[in-house]
């Protein structure tokens, strides 16, 4: 936010899913009225086995109304979660790479249909260990360097 000289509000809840961002902070996002909107939902929808469709469907009301406004939407996919030293040291049956290409498959779904940004973040580079933070699942500092990196590009680019 910093390099395209704007405020920055963070509106993430740790541990919400799709429908929480649907139900609980499309609307106090909106009432910012921000020039940016990033989206950066699925993982925790992802790791507690929701249907892609549900989560498609949660993500398509999110972006829908948001892009009512006059605002850049960008959405990120999903990094190849299934990668992290977290599921790799002790794999889960939700977290496999048919899950997170039908994630990713549902986020550029909805980025296209509203005319979102989509920033693609899927790959392994992501989930490395030294990206990831000591619980092998959530993001650490260097990966969220990297990704505001990736962001800005695109905001940048869009413009």
């Amino acid at each position: 936010a910093k390099a395209l000289g704007l405020k920055h509000a963070n509106l993430a809840v740790p541990g919400a899913m799709a429908d929480d961002v649907a139900r609980l902070q499309v609307v106090p996002a909106m009432a910012l009225r921000p020039r940016y909107v990033t989206m950066f939902i699925g993982g925790n929808d992802l790791v507690h086995g929701r249907a892609p469709e549900a989560y498609a469907a949660d993500l398509a009301f999110a972006v829908g109304r948001v892009s009512e406004m006059e605002t850049r939407v960008l959405v990120l996919n999903l990094p190849d979660v299934w990668r992290a030293p977290r599921f790799v040291d002790k794999p889960d049956r939700d977290v496999t790479p048919e899950r997170v290409r039908a994630f990713n498959a549902a986020t550029a779904d909805v980025a296209k249909t509203y005319k979102a940004m989509l920033v693609d973040i899927s790959g392994p580079d992501l989930v490395a260990p030294e990206m990831m933070s000591s619980d092998g699942f959530h993001p650490g500092p260097r990966w969220h360097v990297l990704v505001a990196e990736r962001v800005s590009a695109a905001a940048q680019a869009r413009r």
